[in-house]
């Protein structure tokens, strides 16, 4: 199977040094993954600051925008999605660390395009919230996903 190609989309509004530090860390995290593109919106009085550490950071897999249009957040996010050309998008919160490999995670990615799974969550992932999960049967089982179908019965 041709490994599947991955996105870093976010469209994050940085308007303080600590969510600068921490737009910072998080990418530390997880910046070894090394997908196929990076489609950054950055707002907020250190777009700049934040937007300059990123060029000084990746190769020419980089589109970076500043954009802060009237109708807000969401229709920008649309308007940059439009350059996603990959197989799975993985939405890049800027205050969020990784903490498994990403060796680990691309290997949840691999499966994810095995199962033909569609969504991986994989923040928040709590105690009180796995136990949700845990009331909707298995879908697909692998070594490093369990897959379940969020349909209407389901939710």
């Amino acid at each position: 199977m041709i490994s599947p190609s991955l996105t870093i989309f976010s469209n994050f509004f940085i308007d303080n040094e600590e969510r600068l530090q921490r737009m910072k860390d998080s990418f530390h995290s997880f910046k070894d993954i090394k997908p196929k593109e990076w489609v950054i919106n950055i707002r907020g009085s250190l777009k700049y600051d934040a937007g300059n550490f990123l060029k000084s950071e990746m190769n020419d897999n980089l589109n970076l925008s500043y954009l802060e249009g009237r109708s807000g957040w969401m229709q920008d996010s649309i308007k940059i999605s439009r350059q996603i050309s990959s197989d799975y998008v993985f939405f890049w919160i800027e205050d969020h660390i990784m903490i498994a490999s990403p060796d680990e995670l691309k290997k949840c990615i691999f499966e994810m395009k095995e199962f033909n799974i569609d969504q991986l969550w994989y923040s928040f992932l709590i105690n009180e919230i796995k136990q949700n999960f845990n009331l909707v049967e298995s879908y697909k089982v692998g070594k490093y996903i369990t897959a379940v179908k969020l349909d209407s019965k389901n939710c």
